[in-house]
């Protein structure tokens, strides 16, 4: 069979159900809009209030994802997440990413999904060993290249390093295990479970997401996503998940490396919900977000009136996420060592 070509930015355009939804071109219950974002409500939701935050740029994985989208995405995620939890009255927010078809992706335009749960999180772990022998090696090349990565992140674009104060280890029953990265905001270790699973803790007690500032919220996923960006050249992974909540009564984000038959799934049956009580919801979300119940104002995360809106940009070339995934770590391997260059720890 000939290899599929790429399509125009017209075609990529027309053919994606979620630049329709930005465009209003798909009636949509939008709780959520600025400059440069869209939330909608999910209509088949894992949970109610299950809300999708997504760029109006056509960015197919997070990778590709500019810097300063990034850094307004996770702003936008953590107060619009914290709204969703709030109109529905759940306890927990789960935050989930599928970059990668391989992690559940059904789309080509790239979301966050927002998910209001149960206290200790929505969202479970299957229990794989590892080989010992793998699991170091894969220690030994995250632990040199993540704390790399992040440096040159910072000389690249130093207004974003956080100056935020040194704060305790809030694990410390951890304080035995394989830390791949620590400052003075977080703290990244590499778990004995699937291969190449990262946790991202907060320095200090914070127990959810809604408890960080704005810059602590976007450091730690700068953090996850380059660990998800380390996974591809260590582990050849074909995408990642990236799945943030309160699972052990401490904030933390958990990075899942990708790979067919790797035993993990974290997808969930969805059920369409109920237009009336979607429709109940959304204002209820709305009005979290402060633009007053059913009155249309669009503003920011912060509750403060948006920008003007900017016509959305059209996307490129359409291709497979793992695709992309695979053009994104090739034009960023300075950043990324192999093992050959990796000191014992």
């Amino acid at each position: 069979m000939p290899e599929e070509q790429p399509r125009s930015a017209e075609d990529a355009r027309g053919a994606c159900p979620f630049c329709k939804i930005v465009s209003g071109e798909i009636p949509s219950r939008k709780v959520y809009e600025d400059d440069l974002f869209v939330g909608v409500l999910d209509i088949n939701p894992k949970a109610p209030g299950h809300t999708l935050l997504m760029p109006k740029e056509h960015y197919p994985i997070l990778p590709m994802v500019p810097v300063e989208t990034f850094a307004r995405l996770f702003t936008v995620a953590k107060n619009l997440g914290g709204a969703s939890a709030r109109a529905t009255g759940a306890p927990n927010l789960d935050i989930f990413i599928a970059n990668g078809a391989v992690a559940g992706q059904q789309s080509q335009h790239f979301m966050v999904h927002l998910i209001p749960s149960p206290e200790g999180g929505g969202f479970r772990v299957p229990e794989i060993v590892p080989d010992p022998a793998k699991l170091q090696e894969i220690f030994e090349i995250f632990s040199h290249n993540l704390p790399i990565m992040i440096q040159n992140h910072f000389k690249r674009n130093p207004g974003l390093k956080p100056g935020l104060e040194a704060k305790s280890d809030p694990i410390p029953r951890y304080a035995d295990t394989k830390v791949i990265y620590d400052d003075t905001a977080a703290l990244a270790i590499m778990c004995k479970g699937a291969l190449g699973h990262v946790k991202v803790y907060a320095k200090g007690e914070v127990a959810k997401v809604g408890e960080l500032s704005d810059s602590e919220a976007v450091h730690l996923f700068y953090v996850a996503s380059f660990a998800a960006t380390a996974a591809f050249e260590a582990l050849k992974a074909q995408g990642t998940n990236i799945i943030a909540g309160n699972t052990e009564k401490s904030f933390c984000i958990d990075v899942f490396p990708r790979v067919e038959g790797d035993g993990l799934n974290f997808m969930w049956n969805p059920a369409p919900a109920d237009p009336s009580e979607l429709d109940k919801i959304a204002e209820k979300v709305r009005f979290e977000m402060g633009s007053g119940k059913g009155s249309g104002e669009k503003k920011d995360g912060r509750g403060e009136e948006k920008p003007p809106e900017r016509s959305s940009p059209k996307p490129k070339s359409r291709k497979s996420p793992e695709r992309e995934w695979q053009e994104f770590n090739l034009a960023h391997q300075d950043d990324v060592f192999n093992i050959s260059e990796v000191k014992n720890v």
